[in-house]
């Protein structure tokens, strides 16, 4: 199973970019933790799709940081990739019929509430949370409605509040694993900067603090 993380044209503008992907979250760079909690949660393999105004330098940045962390992780620039659309999927290396693993970049969550997840189909998903969607036609039956979900173990990080809800969020979780895949790593790989200004949320922008 994939997961698949977008990234926003308005995360990637300006020379602070990396600094705004790599937010640190209770200690883990953010992207860095979306994709480590995806992986301890089921998926073989990372998808990060970048917009077309994104540098190589940064996607290059983005994928080394990430590499040897215990996921396995591949980056795409896709000129407008937009989920309820069936002709974005067909533009990444998915399987006819795959479940995969939607995950907003800025999404701090658990391993097991995104294992936990009820099956979604692409016209059911809501695309601004984590969802597990299936693409199969003999999913669609069994695939839920997405329904509002009320957690303290997911946060979207929009804000220096929501830095620190996520700082909370992941607290009572080190049995996930990302923490002590980070610290084995010997915490490296990136000097994070206090998160700048104008970052968006998928799909749609909103401004930062």
């Amino acid at each position: 199973m994939h997961a698949v993380i977008a990234i926003p044209e308005s995360v990637v503008e300006g020379n602070d970019s990396l600094a705004r992907l790599m937010q640190p979250v209770a200690g883990v760079p953010l992207l860095m933790r979306s994709v480590l909690t995806a992986s301890r949660a089921g998926a073989t393999e990372a998808l990060i799709v970048f917009p077309l105004n994104a540098s190589n330098e940064l996607m290059q940045q983005c994928s080394e940081n990430i590499a040897g962390r215990g996921a396995q992780v591949r980056a795409f620039r896709i000129p407008t990739f937009e989920p309820v659309d069936p002709a974005s999927w067909g533009q990444l290396p998915l399987s006819s019929g795959e479940r995969i693993l939607w995950v907003p970049w800025n999404w701090v969550t658990t391993k097991s509430f995104l294992a936990d997840m009820p099956l979604v189909s692409l016209r059911t998903a809501d695309w601004a949370r984590a969802a597990h969607v299936s693409f199969h036609e003999d999913d669609r039956d069994s695939a839920t409605a997405a329904t509002p979900r009320t957690s303290t173990n997911d946060v979207a990080i929009t804000s220096p509040e929501t830095v620190e809800t996520g700082d909370g969020c992941c607290a009572p979780c080190a049995e996930d694993g990302v923490e002590s895949t980070w610290a084995a790593a010997g915490g490296t790989g990136y000097s994070g900067a206090a998160l700048p200004g104008g970052v968006g949320r998928f799909p749609t922008d909103a401004a930062f603090f």
